[in-house]
C-alpha cells in the first residue's frame, strides 16, 4: 500500500475508517478534498439564503469560511512535506 495515497478507498464506511483512510492520504490531496467541500457549503449557503433560511445560510457560510482556514493550514503543512515525498 503506498504511505500517502492519493485516493480514498473503504470497505465498511464507518466514519472510524473514512476518517483513518482519508488521514492517510496526501496533504495535498487533503487539502483539495477540503477546498471542493468548502466550495460545495459555499453553495448551499447561498441556496438557502435564496430560500429565506438566514440561520442555516450563516451557519454553512461559518462553516465554509472555517474549512477555507483548514486548507491554507494544509497548504503549510504541504510546502513543508513536499520536498521530502518521493
Amino acid at each position: 500500500m503506498e504511505k500517502h495515497p492519493n485516493q480514498v478507498t473503504i470497505t465498511n464506511g464507518s466514519p472510524e475508517e473514512l476518517a483513518e483512510t482519508f488521514g492517510r492520504t496526501s496533504y495535498e490531496y487533503q487539502k483539495e478534498f477540503f477546498e471542493k467541500l468548502r466550495s460545495e457549503y459555499e453553495k448551499q449557503s447561498l441556496a438557502d439564503k435564496k430560500r429565506g433560511n438566514p440561520q442555516l445560510s450563516n451557519l454553512l457560510f461559518f462553516l465554509a469560511l472555517t474549512l477555507y482556514l483548514v486548507t491554507e493550514t494544509f497548504q503549510k503543512i504541504w510546502e513543508i512535506c513536499k520536498p521530502h515525498m518521493r
